[in-house]
């Protein structure tokens, strides 16, 4: 049920901020199964916590939207389970806000995608908890809220449509509006009533819903309700009367059904039990004395009616209706009426028949035809004509039968006999003349169709020819009868029906007698002018006896309301009224949902119009005609189309249009008239935006203007109309503009625009204030101007005053653009090019090209051409223009052609050369000017040479260099060439260095190859340049390249010759102390000290790289190279140890052609190490003991003795093994590790040779694995710990490696191990320092089980090794075995005590310490009683002396150590003493309990008899002497013997006194008042309580 409001719009979707719900989804709803039977809306609210199934109706592809194709919920379950399954809202008021939860929980086990939609409905909207389709995790809910507003206190329905990723399906939301509600009480009980007797109850009946209440109610037989059918409204009363009527005695019980209109069944009890009342008959059995034929005798019965009701009754022949029905027997009922509490006589008449053939009697029902039989018979000798008639019977046609008149409704018997009409013949007689021969016979049939209900005294006569008229008769007698139909329920029930729709019902018609019955539903009169038709389709029949048959009625509503219609049905024969039926039903025309109930068209622009649809849908079954008008007189609205038909089941949609012509709020009503329903009226508003200024010309948004020059102003004008019912007020103003300009180089024939600059305003209009009143105009012109070819685009505003408003609004806002274009000409070339191949002998001559210019703009040109030599314009003929010529005039669209000129000879060098120059292009109108090139290239055979020096730098002593140059023929013509050194030069080609000059020619140092040749166009030839180095010598020259019919190329050649001389820095290097596994990285440096290069190659050079060398091998980097003269080269040396220890190691360089140059490394390979002052147990390990033998043998030979002195002074000195294999010398614990480092970094560079050197990943991951050597792992055992007890050790842990160490303990491994470790990071401890941490051990901290504890702790160093401390211990707790587990003492007397021993016997591997106490039990003191009643109960509830001791009763036992302990029983009084002995050890959790018996004796005296009665005595008499019996308690006792502590029992010692002690059970015995002569008796017990017996 959703509850509370909320004052927030409606929204068609929303997030769920701000909502809050006071529905909470259950937390453990109830799964209810589909099986399940369907709940009514109350029991669907009262029970919120049960969930059902929601239905699906379409299965998705979960592939396509998740990867998660399978789940684990199976399809007949969905994805997500909805709470509640069905979101109900109840008890609303309309136009308020309602909300209600829907939760959707993801039943599968990975998250899932949720969507949820709700359709377009007015009333209902969705409230989302996110924006988006999101993802909702396993077993978490998403909740969402339904809002809710209604407009009227009815019911609405929709559904919620959730997509899942497998499925899509339903969870319907229902509204459930105001309720009849009828107070019939739950259960209606008539107790004992009569059978066959109706018995009534009257019910004052109230509506207390809200609304009116159209029922019908219903029972089973023997109950019936009246009035069964009706209404009745919001707090009216009515008496409704229910009857029973049991037909057999029993107990019957039906249920009372009242159905109302809105669907709804409500189910009440009705029980009664039928019993049997006092009414008898006087006598059990009647006796007829035999009477003489025609004579009659009576007898008389009395029937005593002795109840509180009158009896009814009715003689029968058979005992039941079964009997009766089965044996299809007539008989004539004979109705007394009894007075109650009268006897009554009546009065049989007996008449017993002749013995005759010619007695008949008939028995039937109207137009039900009975045929009896009977036999005339001739008794002559002769035969006889005979005729057969009854008088009395009518002459007319003969009876119609009801089976005639059934197929025939038009037949005269259904209604009254016409007066004066003949009376028809009833009886019928087969045959009714013939003849009989002589002693013969003849069957006659006589049947009966009586049309009349009476009783038939008539005869059957037989008139024979020739004898005479009724010579013999025989008495007929019968009676007609009608069965009484009754109708089950006198209303039918249409309830809503359909205009002119017919609906058809079934209506009962139940005959309870024995007889068939014949009926008729009468057709309607007057059908034409009545306001509900009605017909049957089929109206006659036949019903048969203790049956019931089912008539249909088809009804149809003409008018609407609420009708009673009184159907008839009428009983062929009866004279009664026919039976009425009420047929009750409510006219209803057609239902229309308007959509939507009110329509806001928002904002919307005037003098526009603006349509939003109306839906018309009818929900009936039968067509609505429609008629629709606007409310308002001059509306601004209108609506089509104005009249028409909504088909049934189907919508109309109508167009509501406004248009309005002013900025304010218009409102108006679209009325709705629906035939033969209610009107509708639906609200309209519109607020009219925009202006009802309108402009005779295009305006807007956007405004173009002509393009025209940049210089030359633009104008356009416009006027401006008042449309509106108000004044207004115009002001203009200009919004920043921007402007296009043209790009630098006019296009050809398009005009797109370029780019968008800022530009002040360049438009303005005038005036820039006018006033319009309605109706009025005004023209407007707009100007603007610009000095820049450019597109100008400006925003132009108009403010408007509207009316007395007093406000400025913006009206009219329009994009302007305007084109200040510059001149534009088509040209048919941009650029020309004049082209000339000069071959020797050939003559330079002018060349002329084509040029045509058009002018491509809107505006005509004014052309003004100039041009630069070796260029000139000329005409179309190749006349040079005169240098005067006046501007050529070119309109739009004019072509211009022209030629240019082209002098090639305009210089006299024989080099390829280009001359371009712009032909300008200017015009009058506009500052612009147009350009094109023209270009002349004039061509000669020339090369293109390389380079024009070829320096052979400084080569070898007497060697040879050999330089190469590419020489290409750049031109189109065939190039001849010849190559000469120049002899004339100033500069000497040849001088010496450090040396004696030599006589040399040019030619004995520098050669050219090849001399001369011939190339192609585009050709190349590849020159070679020769240098011969003499010893020390510099040379310089001057090569010429002459070219035929071209110009020549000089080229100059150098060369120097000298010896190598080179410098190295060092020859030996050493690396020192180097971290084994890594790679160390030292520089050499090599120095050309010489004027030549030379080349370097390092000898047999690594196969690794700088990051990973092969190990033992030094890499140079580069190891190879060339170094120019005065330069250095820096060689990077890397070298990776491999192995822990002294390494040295050479390689060599070879330097140009040189000796090979030798450089050593050497150094010391290490790694960073620890030591603990912990035990290294190597015992078992062959590996660890093999490698622990070469240790002491290095060792022995005192190599490494003097080395290892300071680490000696850092670790305590201890024996190196003892006797269990554990090793205890750090020297000898240092030279295992560096031993095993090194066999196992030996392992890894095996590997390490078999995989390519391409392969880093692998290199790399083996120089991590160098320090993974699995070493001996030292041992830390503490023993056996107590759970309870914290063992802690401190540990030393010493640097004893030659670099600062960083190391940490993993102390996640301890976890749950009840080991502990303070040891965090410890960062560059120097060598040979110590740090001391602390190993803790509490198992009781991590729930340590009992038993052993072995974990190993990694220490791991920072570019070491790993170190493992095996931490051991073994938790135990303490425990005892006790020697007994029972101490049961013999009866000990008060004051005397008695001992027993118990061993303690401590099993454990761990000292056990341990206490006694006597446990007694200890009673609590209400703590509410007042302190001073609580301080009195403890002193009395105070335990007394338990009377045992316990000696010791506390102690220590070492392991495996017993200890004897005494308990002693000493009683206080005479009583049975119990206890329990707890013995409580420390920091176990056993628990040792030893039950302790005992009982003390009180040593007494009994005397015997108690009292001494002696005789009477005489003074001074001897006296009387009495015995009295001394008895004593048995006693026992036992001896014990001591011995060293140890208390042993020898013997017991047991007795007791024997006597006699009689008693009586009575002191003395009263027998009362006796009569004389006679005795009494009393009774004595006498017991014996002593040890011996008695006589």
């Amino acid at each position: 049920m959703a509850s509370g409001k909320t004052p927030r719009p409606m929204m068609s979707s929303r997030r769920a901020d701000g909502f809050q719900s006071r529905v909470v989804a259950s937390r453990n709803p109830k799964l209810v199964r589909e099986a399940e039977e369907s709940l009514t809306t109350r029991q669907r609210l009262a029970s919120p916590r049960e969930m059902r199934r929601p239905r699906a109706t379409q299965l998705r592809d979960m592939g396509e939207v998740s990867h998660q194709k399978f789940s684990a919920v199976g399809l007949d379950q969905r994805l997500f389970q909805p709470f509640p399954s069905e979101v109900v809202f109840e008890n609303y008021v309309p136009r308020q806000f309602y909300i209600a939860a829907l939760a959707l929980r993801n039943i599968d086990r990975v998250p899932r995608l949720l969507n949820v939609i709700l359709g377009n409905s007015p009333y209902f909207e969705l409230i989302s908890p996110s924006n988006e389709d999101y993802k909702v995790a396993p077993g978490m809910s998403s909740t969402y809220r339904i809002l809710f507003r209604p407009d009227e206190d009815k019911d609405y329905f929709d559904e919620l449509i959730i997509i899942t990723e497998r499925e899509k399906f339903f969870v319907p939301i229902r509204a459930i509006g105001a309720r009849a509600s009828l107070d019939f009480p739950e259960q209606l009980n008539f107790s004992e009533c009569p059978v066959r007797f109706s018995t009534q109850k009257t019910l004052l009946v109230r509506n207390v819903g809200k609304r009116e209440a159209c029922y019908s109610i219903t029972t089973l037989s023997p109950f019936s309700v009246d009035p069964s059918i009706g209404t009745l409204g919001v707090g009216e009363a009515m008496e409704v009367t229910v009857e029973f009527h049991p037909p057999k005695t029993g107990v019957y019980t039906s249920p009372m059904i009242v159905h109302y209109d809105t669907g709804e069944d409500v189910h009440k009890s009705l029980c009664g039990t039928a019993v049997n009342v006092n009414i008898r008959l006087d006598k059990s059995s009647l006796t007829v004395e035999k009477t003489s034929v025609t004579l009659s005798k009576l007898r008389s019965l009395v029937i005593q009616n002795q109840s509180a009701i009158t009896a009814h009754f009715q003689w029968k022949r058979f005992v039941d209706l079964e009997e009766e029905e089965r044996q299809k027997l007539s008989w004539v009922m004979i109705v007394h009426t009894a007075l109650p509490r009268f006897a009554a006589r009546g009065a049989f008449p007996w008449s017993p028949s002749a013995v005759t053939r010619w007695f008949f009697m008939a028995r039937g029902l109207e137009r039900f035809p009975r045929t009896l039989c009977c036999r005339l018979t001739n008794t002559s000798s002769v035969p006889f004509n005979f005729n057969l008639l009854i008088p009395g019977d009518g002459s007319g046609a003969p009876s119609v039968t009801s089976f005639a008149q059934v197929s025939d409704s038009t037949g005269p018997s259904w209604r009254k006999r016409a007066p004066g009409a003949k009376k028809p013949a009833e009886f019928t007689i087969r045959p009714c003349t013939g003849t009989i021969c002589a002693k013969g016979h003849l069957d006659i049939q006589v049947t009966l169709c009586s049309n009349t209900v009476k009783r038939y005294k008539l005869a059957l006569v037989a008139d024979v020819d020739g004898v005479g008229r009724e010579v013999l008769s025989l008495p007929v007698r019968a009676r007609c009868v009608i069965p009484p139909l009754r109708v089950l329920h006198p209303a039918l029930t249409f309830g809503r029906c359909s205009l002119k729709v017919p609906y058809q019902q079934m209506l009962t018609l139940v005959n309870d007698s024995n007889l068939p019955g014949c009926y008729w539903a009468l057709p309607q009169e007057n059908k034409d002018a009545a306001a509900v038709w009605y017909s049957s389709p089929e109206p006659r029949g036949i019903i048969q006896p203790q049956s019931s048959v089912e008539i249909p009625f088809t009804l149809e509503v003409q008018v609407t309301g609420k009708q009673d219609t009184v159907a008839r049905v009428a009983v062929f024969g009866s004279k009664e009224s026919p039976l009425e039926i009420h047929l009750l039903s409510t006219g209803e025309g057609p239902v229309v949902h308007v959509h939507p109930s009110e329509i806001n068209f928002g904002s919307i622009q005037v003098l526009q119009d603006a349509s939003r649809t109306l839906h018309l849908s009818n929900q009936s079954v039968i067509p609505a005609s429609f008629s629709a008008k606007m409310a308002g007189a001059d509306s601004c609205w209108t609506v089509g189309p104005s009249q028409g038909v909504i088909p049934a089941k189907a919508e109309v949609s109508l167009a509501v249009t406004a248009n309005l012509d002013d900025t304010e709020q218009f409102k108006d009503e679209v009325v709705l008239f629906i035939e033969n329903s209610r009107a509708y009226v639906i609200p309209v508003q519109a607020v009219g935006v925009g202006t009802t200024i309108v402009i005779d010309k295009p305006f807007g948004p956007e405004l173009n203007l002509a393009p025209c020059f940049s210089l030359d102003p633009c104008c356009y004008r416009f006027k401006m109309t008042n449309k509106g019912r108000r004044t207004h007020l115009l002001y203009w103003t200009t919004e920043g503009g921007t402007t296009l300009k043209q790009r630098k180089r006019l296009p050809r024939i398009s005009k797109s625009k370029g780019k968008v600059s800022s530009c002040g305003p360049v438009l303005k209009l005038q005036p820039l204030r006018t006033e319009l009143m309605p109706g009025q105009t005004a023209e407007v012109v707009l100007k603007g101007s610009c000095s820049t070819p450019q597109v100008v685009k400006e925003k132009l505003l108009c403010h408007a005053i509207v009316g007395k408003e007093g406000v400025k609004n913006l009206i009219v806002q329009v994009d302007v653009t305007c084109e200040f274009i510059a001149p534009a000409l088509q040209i048919s070339s941009r650029e020309i090019t004049f082209r000339v191949e000069k071959h020797p002998g050939d003559v330079l001559a002018v060349m002329y090209k084509p040029l045509s210019v058009k002018n491509m703009c809107s505006l005509p040109l004014s052309v003004v051409l100039a041009l630069e030599q070796p260029f000139s314009i000329c005409t179309a003929d190749q006349q040079p223009l005169p240098a005067d010529a006046q501007p050529m005039k070119l309109r739009t669209g004019e072509e211009l052609q022209l030629c240019i000129g082209f002098n090639p000879a305009y210089e006299e060098d024989l080099l390829i050369r280009a001359a371009e120059k712009a032909l300008k292009i200017k015009f009058l109108e506009h500052p612009h000017e147009e350009q094109v090139t023209v270009r002349g290239e004039v061509y000669f055979p020339n090369l293109q040479i390389q380079s024009t020096v070829v320096d052979f730098g400084c080569i070898l002593n007497d060697s040879k260099d050999v330089r190469y140059m590419e020489m290409t023929n750049c031109s189109p013509l065939v190039v001849q060439y010849h190559w000469a050194f120049l002899k004339d030069s100033q500069v000497n080609p040849v001088r010496f260095m450090e040396t004696e000059p030599l006589a040399l020619g040019v030619e004995e140092v520098f050669d050219i190859l090849p001399l001369h040749g011939e190339l192609q166009p585009g050709q190349s030839q590849r020159v070679s340049f020769s240098f011969f180095g003499h010893a020390n010598t510099v040379s310089q020259v001057t090569a010429l390249c002459r070219v035929e019919g071209g110009p020549s190329y000089e080229v100059a050649l150098r060369g120097e010759a000298s010896r190598i001389s080179y410098l190295l820095d060092t020859t030996e290097i050493d690396c020192g102390l180097q971290v084994f596994n890594k790679v160390t990285e030292t520089a050499l440096t090599l120095q050309n000290s010489g004027k030549l290069g030379f080349a370097f190659a390092v000898l047999s050079p690594g196969t690794g790289t700088a990051a990973n060398p092969l190990p033992g091998v030094p890499l140079v980097v580069p190891s190879r190279g060339y170094v120019e003269p005065g330069k250095q080269q820096v060689l990077k040396v890397y070298y990776l140890p491999g192995v822990p220890g002294v390494f040295c190691r050479a390689f060599q360089i070879q330097l140009g052609h040189l000796e090979p140059e030798k450089i050593s490394l050497k150094g010391e390979g290490t790694f960073p190490r620890i030591h603990l002052d912990l035990p290294r147990n190597i015992k078992g390990n062959a590996k660890y003991e093999k490698i622990l033998l070469k240790a002491k043998e290095k060792l022995d030979k005192g190599s490494q003795r003097e080395e290892a002195i300071a680490l000696g002074e850092a670790v305590a000195a201890e024996p190196r093994v003892d006797d269990s294999g554990t090793v205890w010398d750090a020297q000898l614990q240092m030279q295992m590790e560096e031993m095993l480092i090194e066999e196992h970094a030996l392992e890894q560079q095996k590997a390490l040779a078999s995989r390519p050197l391409e392969d880093t990943a692998f290199h790399q991951r083996v120089h991590r694995r160098l320090l993974k050597a699995e070493l001996p792992k030292y041992v830390l055992d503490l023993g056996y710990v107590i759970p309870g007890d914290i063992h802690t050790h401190m540990v030393k842990l010493t640097n004893t490696g030659h670099f600062p160490a960083s190391f940490k303990a993993d102390g996640y491994v301890l976890y749950n191990t009840g080991f502990s470790v303070c040891l965090d990071l410890v960062k560059r401890l120097p060598c040979c320092e110590t740090k001391t941490f602390e190993v803790c051990f509490d198992p009781q901290s991590a729930n340590v089980p009992l038993g052993k504890v072995d974990v190993l702790l990694p220490i791991k160093v920072r570019g070491g090794p790993t170190f493992q401390v095996r931490l051991r211990a073994i938790v135990a707790e303490p425990s005892l075995c006790l020697s007994r587990d029972r101490l049961e003492f013999s009866s000990v007397q008060c004051g005397q005590w008695q001992e027993e021993t118990i061993q303690l016997h401590n099993t454990s591997q761990v000292p056990c310490k341990w206490s006694m106490s006597m446990n007694e039990a200890v009673k609590e003191v209400d703590k509410h009683l007042p302190a001073s009643e609580r301080d009195k109960l403890r002193e009395e509830m105070r335990p007394a002396p338990c009377g045992f001791e316990v000696l010791p009763s506390a102690g220590t036992l070492a392991p495996g150590q017993q200890c004897h302990v005494q308990v002693r029983f000493s009683p206080t009084e005479e009583k049975c003493y119990r206890g329990e002995l707890q013995i409580q050890i420390c920091q176990s959790s056993q628990r040792l309990r030893v039950p302790v018996l005992g009982c003390g004796l009180e040593p007494r005296l009994e005397l015997s008899p108690a009292e001494l009665e002696l005789g009477p005595l005489l003074p001074q008499s001897h006296g009387e002497e009495g015995t009295v019996v001394r008895r004593m308690q048995p006693f026992s006792g036992e001896v014990l013997l001591e011995c060293r502590g140890l208390v042993r029992s020898l013997f017991a010692v047991r007795g007791s006194c024997q006597g006699s002690l009689v008693s009586l059970d009575q002191d003395q015995l009263s027998f009362g008042a006796v009569v004389r002569q006679s005795y009494t008796c009393r009774r004595v017990v006498m017991r014996n309580a002593g040890d011996a017996g008695v006589r």
